[in-house]
């Protein structure tokens, strides 16, 4: 059976704006549960 994971990760502040940090970071990443990911 395929199975997929999806981790999700986020950095920053939805809060008033602060110049020394203005961003906010949202990333995924999807792993085919079939597929190894340590390195051969």
């Amino acid at each position: 059976m395929k199975m997929l994971s999806i981790l999700v990760d986020e950095s920053g502040d939805f809060g008033a704006f602060e110049p020394h940090c203005p961003y906010y970071l949202f990333s995924l990443v999807f792993h085919d549960q079939e597929e190894s990911l340590l390195l051969k």
